[in-house]
């Protein structure tokens, strides 16, 4: 069984990965250093959003 011609598969995988790279630019532009998904070379969204749990709480 397959999910059906547009049903929003690419949509699933491409909107997390578009929100990882706007707040990492986002965050270069503010002069805010830390690791990203692509300094720990892929390790991904768990190590991002822990460093951004981490920046709310100081």
């Amino acid at each position: 069984m397959a999910a059906e011609t547009g049903s929003g598969k690419t949509g699933a995988f491409s909107i997390p990965v578009i929100q990882i790279v706007y707040e990492t630019l986002k965050d270069q532009q503010e002069g805010k250093k830390g690791r990203t998904a692509v300094k720990t070379g892929g390790a991904g969204m768990t190590d991002r959003q822990t460093d951004r749990q981490t920046d709310r709480q100081t």
